[in-house]
């Protein structure tokens, strides 16, 4: 039998809701309600897909084989996911203030949404546009160029460490999906009170673990979510999210290269699945 013990704001604020390492694997049956109506959100990937990048980077993608995934404080602009993140955090404290205490400290654990205290996030950007001014103004100063990958099999190629997500402009649509992901966590969060012997107590491994699903969803908005004034790129992100230990990134597998005299980390991301050779991956 789970443990359970009084449902009370002292016995919430002990957990330990570190969410660890990122449940990248889950599939849209395992996923909670809202979470299948966000996987399946980003299920309608275009037939082509757009990467601009100087000849360096070209350079770069043909030697290795893969994508340059950037950590996200170095790409070009620096609002990147931070902007995502103050968007979340501010319907976080919406629903604080309304909470009744013993939820209300349960969801302190988002309070800011400290993902950086967590996790690494590197990203690569796609386009499904593939002959954008913006973009040529960005990329082609010195003579850049416009990759296509067919985007199915890059979605396909990216399994099972990274996702391929939809960028979401619209602020009204990026504040429904926020709604949804909270609402379904007060309310399985409320659910798992129970009465034994007239004393409300809480399942602390069932609190834990809609505590992780929920860390998940709203991670995946942050890399989501861009000011509507982007619309026009109609971009997709391939992602990864490396967990750090004890707040420390794990380097053992990044690459650097040198940017306006900046070391920039960065990951290999796959451009095609592994191919099979007798029954195994290559």
């Amino acid at each position: 039998m789970r443990e359970a013990v009084p449902f009370t704001a002292d016995v919430c604020a002990g957990l330990d809701v570190c969410p660890g390492a990122y449940n990248i694997g889950m599939q849209s049956e395992e996923a909670p309600e809202f979470q299948k109506s966000w996987l399946d959100f980003h299920v309608a990937v275009p037939g082509w897909l757009y990467h601009y990048t100087t000849a360096e980077g070209l350079l770069g993608i043909l030697r290795d084989r893969s994508m340059f995934g950037t950590h996200y404080r170095f790409l070009n602009d620096p609002l990147e996911i931070v902007w995502g993140v103050g968007l979340v955090a501010q319907h976080i404290e919406e629903y604080i203030r309304t909470a009744e205490e013993p939820i209300k400290v349960v969801l302190r654990q988002f309070q800011g949404l400290p993902i950086e205290k967590y996790w690494d996030i590197y990203v690569a950007c796609f386009c499904a546009e593939g002959n954008l001014l913006s973009q040529w103004r960005a990329y082609g100063k010195s003579g850049g160029y416009s990759l296509a990958f067919r985007g199915r099999e890059l979605q396909l190629a990216q399994l099972p460490e990274r996702r391929l997500r939809r960028v979401i402009y619209d602020g009204s649509e990026q504040d429904r999906w926020v709604r949804l992901a909270l609402e379904w966590f007060v309310h399985k969060i409320a659910a798992i009170r129970r009465s034994e012997d007239g004393v409300a107590a809480v399942d602390v491994d069932a609190i834990l673990e809609v505590s992780r699903q929920m860390w998940v969803a709203l991670c995946e908005m942050c890399i989501s979510f861009k000011l509507h004034v982007f619309e026009e790129e109609s971009e997709w992100r391939v992602f990864e999210i490396v967990p750090k230990r004890a707040t420390l990134s794990d380097v053992s597998s990044l690459k650097f290269r040198s940017k306006a005299g900046i070391l920039v980390p960065y990951g290999g991301f796959r451009l095609s699945a592994p191919r099979k050779h007798n029954g195994f991956s290559r």
